[in-house]
């Protein structure tokens, strides 16, 4: 039972992480960013190809967490890599938006929590977040590939 309970805790909160590939699919799919005149068309596409490919990736992370019957650990550590990928995809362009000209902070759309703009105070709950769960996966994962 007590190994259910892991799994299933751990299944939880790595589909919290999923979270970070859903925010710009629901939040940026408007007038600030895929509608926006201001946008040439060809920028809009890309913008629009990263979407589907947040989704997808999203999707198939909810579905190797509730839906696929593999190794739970080995699905862990896909869903983990790739929220390692979403997550340093979206720090490295805030690091770097200066370079290209882009600015990751826009006030005409981004509102403030506790004063921290908001992408940036949920990417870095859903950093440590991701934390968390490397933890967690890292030190369960004895327990996890013995119950597989």
């Amino acid at each position: 039972m007590k190994n259910f309970n892991y799994s299933l805790i751990l299944k939880l909160l790595f589909t919290l992480g999923c979270f970070n590939f859903f925010g710009p699919v629901f939040r940026d799919g408007n007038e600030s960013h895929l509608m926006n005149p201001e946008w040439v068309s060809h920028a809009r596409y890309h913008f629009l190809w990263n979407i589907f490919i947040w989704a997808g990736m999203g999707l198939y992370s909810i579905y190797l967490l509730w839906i696929s019957d593999t190794d739970l650990f080995e699905r862990l550590k896909t869903c983990l890599i790739f929220e390692a990928i979403n997550l340093s995809s979206f720090w490295l362009s805030y690091f770097f938006a200066e370079l290209f000209g882009a600015n990751a902070l826009d006030k005409k759309i981004h509102v403030y929590i506790l004063g921290i703009p908001d992408n940036l105070f949920v990417f870095s709950v859903l950093s440590l977040l991701f934390i968390i769960n490397l933890f967690l996966l890292i030190s369960g994962s004895k327990t996890l590939k013995e119950n597989s």
